[in-house]
């Protein structure tokens, strides 16, 4: 029998376990202010435009043009001053970012198995 742990691939997931113990209430309600909630909102945004199966393509094109920007403004936010909340805070963005388009890209029902296994960053994980 397989787990839905056994349909999917993501680098993330597969190098971590558990949930990241420098996550504390503050970085959890800072991510889902910065990322998760307007991620959220595209995604529905995108299903009721183009429906239930062809939002995907759409989606992922938002989360790759998103990606590359978090990845610009955590350059220019990380400097040699930049305390640990703030690095560990665009780690975590951008490994949201990166699993989203990894687990996407392999299809609905893939991201829907690692989403019922708790393993996405957005749940904390490492």
């Amino acid at each position: 029998m397989l787990n839905d742990s056994d349909c999917y691939t993501n680098t993330i997931v597969h190098r971590t376990k558990g949930k990241d113990p420098s996550r504390d209430e503050r970085m959890a309600t800072d991510e889902l202010s910065y990322a998760m909630n307007p991620t959220a909102v595209d995604r529905i945004y995108l299903q009721q435009r183009y429906g239930h199966t062809a939002w995907v393509p759409y989606y992922l094109f938002v989360i790759r043009r998103r990606l590359k920007r978090e990845v610009a403004n955590a350059h220019v936010s990380i400097t040699e001053n930049a305390s640990e909340y703030t690095i560990h805070f665009w780690r975590r963005v951008i490994a949201f970012f990166h699993q989203e388009v990894e687990l996407w890209t392999q299809g609905v029902t893939v991201w829907n198995a690692a989403s019922s296994e708790s393993v996405l960053v957005m749940y904390g994980q490492r």
